[in-house]
């Protein structure tokens, strides 16, 4: 071989070499970046089976926050929103064992907890990290729920006890600190030992240095730093693994607590909003306390002043007393953890009203509510102090704040706009401002000395038969003169009777030589047709028993003494035929009587005022006075309209159209004026009330036949109708689409002209899909335009159930119904309402089919005898119905009435309400208390209630201005010269709130 033939071959072999390397190399790097690669996937796999366990333990605990009250019921402590869960410190399988069972499982109030996840508690599965680790979880002191926290309370500004290391998630910043934080805790470190436990997650709860690598302590009510991700010390060595973690923020709770319907609804909707429905429990508290305050003349309602210094001129503004005695006890839990949020402003002088609130005029004091902070985070601590300096972290200096009501010597809220009366999720950083206590109030205890000055009485010997004794203070009735003379005591200013008016008195009967006597009458007599000061005739009816110092011409005069419109309640103990007076001591309304016997103007004397069954029924100028005590329809006032009745084995169910009022066992009146049998008779029946809508009585026989008043209904489009004489005469009908008829249903065909093929029918039969066929006597004409064919289906019963996601109403029906699932169907007649309307329906048979329905719509209805509707109750005027008024007794009465006016026809309506009892046993929820807590009407601190005598609607025209707009409140009564007129009774205790 040649020397160049030498070199040739050995380039060559240095070149096989060279590549030979390249491709070890090539190949060692692929293998290199392949490895990181499957190692980078393998990781991101562990990292993901972590995350979402931490994702769907976060979730948990969040739902558990947002339910806490749901999850904790209570009709005596109504819990609020944002508690978590204590961690599982004992079992290690993640459940919580009770206070009860392990004594401090959870630690002391107000100190963090730490152990692992009570998946158990949350409905979760057994959650673990990649690398086969249950989760550890860590709750604040100020948000665990057991032991609560002492130091602090829960709402939107209650801050988390954790503050994350590298993040702005710290307390007093951002969002509030963590609430919860929840752990992976990883491999152990060279430095931890974990030893085996007997429980699923295999892990010893007390352990927690050797799964969390911070060297935390969580019993402490102090911050609390946690680490998260890899942490080495200076020698490269791993410290810290807790590499991946969540938390859980106040915010994040309240972000999705305030969307609850019922934390934020109105107070009157239903759900009730708590939030709302605390703010008018709170009014309701302050109102008694203004009103104990203006009787007795303490300074129980003022606000707590510390620190709001120096005050401004004619106002007190602080906070809310630290405790404060609602009326629904249930929700002092809820006043406790939210009151905060809440401030107060007084009049400095609660006899003179000094705020206009939300358009609201004449208001001694304004209940305001802060609403959420505007970004919605948690206010830190130092934005919390009591004072003026701090009022506006809470509230705003813009139209519609309540900022300038408070820290100014403004006296309107808002002073721009109409201001928001009511919290709302919509708006949850607005200013909410509530009026207190507005209009008129009187009370014999401050204003005795007044209604000595308007006591009046005829003339002649003897002591009079009306005083005011000052010392007790007490109006005194009745005297053993026996001598005719009449007495009025009125509170001598006329107060104003806008929309309604709250009177409570006690009254006694005293015995010894005196008798029952004659009775008296608790008066209203309107300002513009009568005046206090009067001496020619004097503001008092006639000397003679039978008119109650109420009706007849004084002494002194010649015409009526108190003058129409005017309204009173008897207490009649004196039984007159003359006066149509039932067979007993009775209480009743008394109005005025026929126009031919008295005039605001003229010289009649008014003699029938008092008499029963005087004026004219429906008359708004001569009202009708309340007529015999036997009862009948004409006679009887109309208190409920029906909307259905049900009869099923000797029992009546009965469904009111609106809420009936009445108590279980009161005596009712049935008037039947539908579906004949539905009344027992002509006398009242006592019935068993089932809920505010519902009640039921006794009715032995079977009313008779079945009245459909509920269907189902599906329309088609028609596309012809021809006539035929076929079988007496035979409408062929064909639709559009398939009508899904059936034959024996009854259709209503409607819009298709001739209108003589208009009409509801019964379907003969069915030819096809698309036809059918039903009878018709006489030939409308050809056919000229299309119109809808709608088959209905009787519906025998319907029911609600809750079911998943929403709830399920079952309806049966009477007939085949032919539908297909999916179809939408129209749902019409059922009483409950909320049952109607159009849904799409899944059908179980022939006759069953069912609809998704949200809300429970109430008791639907099943099958028997059935009507719809017009069965109206009524119930008597008087009570009792027979006996003596007791005597020696106190006799609590409470007088709610109601006022509307209409100034195009002019004329008031007005709703009466009395209530009259001499007896509260213990059995019973409602109190002589409640009478007299004038902050509401009676019923809504004695649902179960039923006034004593009540009248609706009562009409009275204008005289000389509105009518009733301002009125004279007194007590009247009269005496002949008999010694059965001698009489001796007392009032007192006497309040008067108008609006």
């Amino acid at each position: 071989m040649s020397t160049r033939g030498l070199h040739a071959a050995q380039h060559r072999q240095q070149g096989f070499a060279l590549l030979l390397m390249l491709i070890i190399v090539v190949l060692g790097s692929l293998y290199a970046v392949t490895s990181q690669l499957e190692v980078a996937t393998r990781k991101y796999a562990r990292d993901e089976v972590t995350l979402k366990a931490l994702a769907m333990a976060k979730e948990a605990l969040i739902g558990y926050a947002i339910t806490y009250q749901d999850q904790h019921p209570s009709s005596t402590n109504i819990q609020v929103f944002g508690y978590l869960p204590c961690p599982d410190s004992v079992t290690g399988d993640g459940s919580v064992p009770s206070v009860s069972t392990v004594p401090n499982n959870c630690g002391s109030g107000d100190l963090a907890a730490i152990g692992l996840l009570p998946y158990q508690e949350l409905g979760l599965p057994d959650l673990r990290d990649a690398d086969g680790n249950c989760l550890w979880y860590a709750v604040s002191g100020t948000f665990k729920n057991n032991i609560k926290a002492t130091s602090s309370v829960m709402n939107w500004d209650t801050q988390g006890q954790f503050s994350i290391v590298g993040t702005t998630v710290a307390p007093d910043q951002g969002d509030g600190g963590a609430a919860a934080v929840i752990f992976s805790p990883g491999v152990p470190l060279a430095s931890q030992t974990r030893s085996q436990f007997p429980q699923p997650c295999n892990a010893d709860p007390s352990q927690v240095s050797a799964y969390l690598d911070g060297n935390y302590n969580f019993a402490t009510s102090a911050t609390i730093q946690i680490t998260p991700g890899v942490v080495k010390d200076s020698l490269g060595n791993i410290i810290n693994n807790d590499r991946l973690m969540t938390w859980i923020t106040p915010k994040e709770i309240f972000d999705k607590v305030i969307k609850r319907q019922d934390f934020s609804n109105p107070a009157s909707a239903s759900p009730a909003g708590q939030i709302n429905y605390l703010t008018d429990e709170i009014r309701g508290a302050l109102e008694k306390n203004i009103q104990d305050d203006l009787t007795n003349g303490t300074t129980t309602s003022q606000p707590i002043i510390t620190g709001y210094s120096p005050q401004i001129s004619g106002k007190l503004i602080g906070n809310l007393p630290a405790a404060l005695t609602l009326y629904h006890t249930a929700y002092s839990n809820y006043y406790n953890n939210w009151s905060e949020q809440y401030r107060q402003i007084m009049c400095s002088s609660l006899t003179s009203p000094c705020l206009t609130v939300a358009g609201t005029p004449s208001c001694r004091g304004a209940l305001m509510f802060a609403g959420r902070s505007a970004n919605g985070q948690p206010r830190p601590s130092a934005q919390k102090t009591a004072g003026f300096a701090n009022l506006a972290n809470y509230f705003e200096s813009i139209p519609g704040g309540g900022l300038d009501i408070l820290n100014s010597a403004a006296n309107t809220f808002p002073l721009t706009g109409s201001g928001s009366t009511a919290y709302s999720a919509a708006n949850p950083s607005a200013d909410v401002g509530v009026c207190l206590f507005p209009g008129a109030f009187v009370s014999l205890a401050q204003d005795f000395a007044a209604f000595n000055t308007g006591t009046v009485s005829s003339t002649g010997s003897g002591s009079p038969v009306a005083s005011v004794n000052t010392s007790t203070p007490a109006i005194n009735l009745g005297s053993t003169t026996l001598a005719s003379r009449s007495g009025c005591v009125w509170f001598p200013t006329p107060i104003s009777l806008g929309s309604m008016l709250r009177l409570y008195f006690k009254f006694r009967i005293n015995t010894g030589s005196t008798g029952s006597g004659p009775g008296f009458t608790l008066a209203l007599a309107d300002a513009s047709t009568n005046n206090v000061a009067n001496t020619n005739p004097i503001m008092c009816g006639a000397a003679s028993s039978t008119r109650l110092g109420y009706a007849g011409t004084p002494p002194s005069g010649s015409s009526a003494g108190i003058k129409p419109p005017k309204l009173g309640v008897e207490f009649d103990t004196s039984i007159n035929s003359s006066r149509n007076d039932p067979s007993s001591d009775h209480f009743a309304f008394l109005y005025w009587g026929m126009a031919g016997d008295n005039s605001p103007t003229g010289t009649n004397t008014g003699d029938d005022d008092n008499t029963h069954y005087k004026g004219i029924l429906g008359s708004g100028s001569e009202p009708l006075n309340p007529g015999p005590l036997s009862l009948t329809t004409a006679t009887a006032t109309p208190i409920a309209t029906l909307a259905a009745a049900t009869w099923s084995s000797g029992t009546v169910t009965a469904t009111s159209a609106a809420p009936h009022g009445f108590a279980t066992g009161q005596e009712v009146l049935i008037s039947d004026t539908a579906a004949a049998g539905y009344s027992p008779g002509a006398s009242p029946v006592p019935v068993t009330v089932t809920d505010a809508t519902h009640f039921t009585y006794t009715l032995g026989s079977a009313p008779g036949a079945y009245t459909y008043g509920a269907t189902a209904s599906r329309s088609a489009i028609t596309s012809s109708a021809a006539w035929s004489s076929t079988g007496g005469g035979t409408v062929t009908v064909t639709t559009q689409s398939n009508h899904g008829f059936s034959a024996g249903q009854f259709v209503n065909i409607s819009g298709i002209s001739p209108a003589g093929y208009n009409g509801t029918y019964q379907i003969v039969s069915i030819i096809d899909p698309q036809n059918f066929t039903y009878s018709l006597a006489t030939n409308p004409g050809s056919y000229s335009a299309d119109g809808y064919a709608t088959a209905t289906n009787k519906i025998v019963s319907a029911t609600w159930a809750p079911a998943t996601p929403s709830g399920i109403v079952t309806v049966t029906t009477a007939t085949n119904h032919g539908l297909s699932t999916g179809e939408m169907m129209n749902i019409a007649g059922i009483s409950p309402a909320g049952y109607n309307g159009s849904f799409p329906v899944t059908v179980i048979d022939s006759t069953h089919f069912t609809y998704p329905l949200t809300v429970d719509p109430g008791a639907g209805f099943t099958g028997g005898v059935f009507a719809l509707p017009g069965i109206a109750t009524v119930k008597s005027p008087y009570f009792p119905a027979g006996g003596l008024m007791p005597l020696a007794s106190d006799i609590h009465v409470r007088l709610d009435i109601s006022r509307t006016y209409d100034a195009m026809t002019k004329r008031a309506t007005l709703t009466l309400k009395a209530y009259v009892d001499n007896q509260f046993p213990l059995a019973d929820a409602c109190s002589y208390t409640d009478f007299q807590n004038l902050t509401r009407d009676l019923p809504v601190f004695c649902p179960s209630r039923a006034p004593t005598i009540e009248q609706d609607n009562i009409v009275i025209n204008d005289v000389n201005g509105p009518a009733l707009a301002s009125i004279y409140v007194g007590f009247t009564t009269a005496r002949g010269s008999g010694s059965s007129d001698n009489q001796d009774i007392s009032i007192s205790n006497l309040l008067m709130r108008s609006q």
